[in-house]
């Protein structure tokens, strides 16, 4: 590869590290907002460059500090921080993932949590962090002194660090002394995610072990009964994706213009829709903050060559 293509890369690598700092520090100025503009527009490899660099420094949760709730230390004692600038400068390939801070849940014996559409919360449960979703809503209480949660509706997420934990969900009963894992339910179905360690399915007639890292899908019908009905392997980088909804984020991987439109859709109070169904199969990547519609909608415009029409709560995409 000619040496001037390889400097062509790293000055378009390097202007686009600058735009995604600045844009995240600050407001831009009108005189900045121009130049930025013009910049992306002068070639379209900036665009690309810029895109891939602002996912990237999303999925490290280090968003402007106005707009995003700040990530707190784990429940565990936290470690020095580092200045965010630099940080990023030497760590923006590193898949780090921060936590928000928990409320602490006190109630010994029962207690209702619910979420409409709004970010997900964080509890501290007995020493272990437990995460509600958008639209969803669960139990906590104790049974015989042993923490149970019972799930209502909706997706959450519990990392098991503390003191075992017997989760029930759609007519499935689980159980973990060490885990991390979510659980959604929809329907008749039950999807859970396993990142570390493992479950006990308490079955009607069987206890399974389930090992970590998969994905797996549970049917619960009165004629079949409980049984898994899909099972996969989880890779890292699935990982990663399928647990972002805890930081308030999601991150898109080639993925249909549709299928991010429901994501967010979850989340708001204003409603995206879009006008043709082919724009709809168009695919997008990047991540994004799940609370930051402006930000996405955008991208979209930007990346999909699409037009948008606002109103006081509705989106809609169109060409």
């Amino acid at each position: 590869m000619p040496s001037s293509t390889l400097t062509d890369g790293k000055k378009r690598q390097q202007e686009a590290a600058d735009w995604v700092a600045r844009t995240d520090s600050q407001t831009l100025s009108a005189t900045e907002e121009q130049h930025f503009t013009a910049w992306l527009k002068a070639d379209t490899r900036n665009l690309g460059a810029y895109v891939q660099l602002k996912s990237t420094y999303a999925a490290l949760n280090y968003k402007n500090a106005t707009h995003a709730i700040e990530p707190p230390p784990p429940l565990e004692k936290p470690k020095p921080r580092l200045e965010r600038r630099r940080f990023f400068a030497t760590a923006c390939a590193a898949g780090l993932a921060g936590i928000l801070r928990p409320d602490t849940i006190r109630d010994n014996f029962f207690s209702l949590r619910y979420r409409s559409k709004q970010a997900p919360a964080h509890y501290n449960w007995h020493g272990n962090h437990v995460t509600v979703d958008a639209s969803s809503s669960a139990y906590f209480l104790l049974d015989h002194t042993r923490p149970l949660l019972q799930v209502i509706n909706g997706r959450i997420g519990l990392h098991v660090q503390k003191k075992p934990v017997s989760v029930s969900i759609g007519g499935l009963r689980f159980g973990s002394k060490a885990a991390n894992f979510d659980l959604t339910l929809h329907g008749t179905n039950v999807t859970l995610a396993l990142y570390s360690g493992t479950l006990n399915w308490h079955g009607h007639d069987q206890d399974l072990h389930l090992h970590s890292p998969s994905l797996l899908t549970f049917s619960n019908t009165p004629s079949n009964g409980p049984q898994i009905i899909a099972k996969q392997k989880l890779t890292p980088d699935n990982a990663l994706t399928q647990q972002a909804w805890r930081n308030g984020q999601i991150i898109l991987s080639n993925t249909p213009l549709q299928a991010a439109v429901d994501e967010f859709n979850h989340y708001s109070s204003i409603e995206c829709q879009i006008a043709d169904t082919a724009l709809g199969q168009h695919r997008i990547s990047g991540s994004f903050s799940l609370m930051k519609l402006d930000d996405f909608i955008s991208a979209v415009s930007q990346l999909l060559d699409c037009k948008v029409q606002k109103s006081a709560n509705k989106v809609v995409f169109y060409t």
